[in-house]
């Protein structure tokens, strides 16, 4: 029998791109990888109790605020990892912000994704390097 590492839940309406993240998932071991579309996305977040939910590419921002909202509210143990395509600074720093604790562009799926589920897992945040500092002029001006 195997013993899970952590339960990751996909979220996107693309199909081909949930499979594209499980392939790339399963391999690397110890994760339980689920997805679906926004349908039914509280009975699969209540029923399978993911620990990690990817946001993929395929939702507007809107939408995505909104469901690091519903996150946040119903389930703040489950941490999400948002993924992007043309990641804008401030749409990523907003995201964060609303309480996304992973951040990762389409062009670094395939050389990034099983270790920014895992270090997210371990309780890290995952971001691009070069959001660094804009996240640390955010912090700045609001202290």
């Amino acid at each position: 029998m195997t013993c899970y590492l952590n339960k990751v839940l996909i979220l996107d309406e693309n199909i081909a791109f949930r499979r594209r993240c499980r392939e790339i998932l399963e391999p690397a071991g110890s994760f339980l990888v689920m997805d679906g579309d926004e349908t039914g996305l509280l009975e699969l977040i209540h029923a399978d109790s993911p620990s990690i939910v990817l946001i993929g590419p395929n939702q507007d921002r809107d939408k995505k605020t909104d469901l690091l909202g519903l996150m946040s509210l119903c389930w703040p143990e489950c941490r999400v990892i948002l993924i992007d395509e043309n990641p804008e600074d401030r749409d990523i720093l907003d995201q964060v912000g609303a309480g996304a604790v992973g951040y990762l562009g389409c062009e670094n799926l395939d050389r990034f994704l099983a270790k920014a589920v895992q270090k997210v897992h371990e309780g890290e945040a995952w971001v691009p390097r070069k959001m660094i500092q804009g996240l640390v002029g955010r912090l700045r001006s609001q202290v």
